[in-house]
């Protein structure tokens, strides 16, 4: 769950670990609600796990995109998300 501010949901996500190794993140479910889109709130979440799993020693983050998400494959592209095939 994310919050931007009092008593009020912005997004959240879904994310498990250890799936197909132990040292693997995978988000299945990231969704930012309609008011808070464009904002930038995607890209820092995503970066600041990004920044801690690496501190944590983890290898790889594996994310769903949907075709029509453009978003999520522009932090792929930037290299904002990591991944050892």
């Amino acid at each position: 769950m994310v919050q931007h501010e009092p008593d009020t949901i912005a997004g959240y996500f879904h994310l498990y670990h250890g799936v197909p190794t132990a040292q693997c993140v995978y988000i299945s479910m990231f969704v930012i609600h309609p008011n808070y889109q464009q904002q930038r709130f995607g890209q820092e979440i995503i970066a600041g796990l990004a920044e801690e799993l690496r501190r944590l020693d983890y290898e790889a983050i594996r994310l769903d995109i949907f075709l029509k998400k453009l978003a999520g494959l522009a932090l792929l592209d930037q290299g904002r998300l990591y991944h050892n095939p």
